[in-house]
């Protein structure tokens, strides 16, 4: 018999933003994660493939996450992390773009998939959030 994989109404889809400044995650990814105090944010490196694990408090090289929740969703501000993404991945955040994750029962981590983007910002929307085009 077939596995099935149910849709969750009350969570949605699992899905990470991610611009100039920073990543979005919405409430599925905060659910699915298990609401943990810090991620592990990486890379496989053979693919354009970003993974988020939680983490423990005491965990080095983690980031904060649940107290960071605010709206059903948290945001974590940091260049650094966008540059990581985009030299391991070879992908360019100079507009903003969503990816949606898929759940890894076996390593228990979200993966989204960075050569997929569900939605890219036009133009005009980085305009109407005041960022405006630069050339070179």
């Amino acid at each position: 018999m077939a596995k099935v994989k149910w849709f969750d109404a009350d969570l949605g889809v699992p899905e990470v933003s991610i611009g100039l400044y920073g990543l979005g995650f919405n409430k599925a990814v905060i659910e699915m994660l298990g609401k943990p105090p810090r991620i592990k944010l990486g890379v496989l490196e053979d693919k354009k493939t970003m993974i988020v694990a939680p983490a423990e408090k005491r965990e080095k090289g983690t980031l904060e996450f649940a107290s960071r929740e605010r709206y059903n969703n948290v945001r974590v501000n940091n260049k650094s992390i966008v540059r990581f993404i985009s030299v391991s991945t070879d992908n360019d955040f100079s507009r903003t773009s969503k990816y949606v994750g898929i759940w890894d029962e076996e390593n228990q981590w979200l993966e989204f998939d960075l050569g997929k983007p569900v939605w890219i910002a036009s133009s005009s929307e980085k305009e109407a959030d005041g960022e405006e085009e630069r050339e070179g």
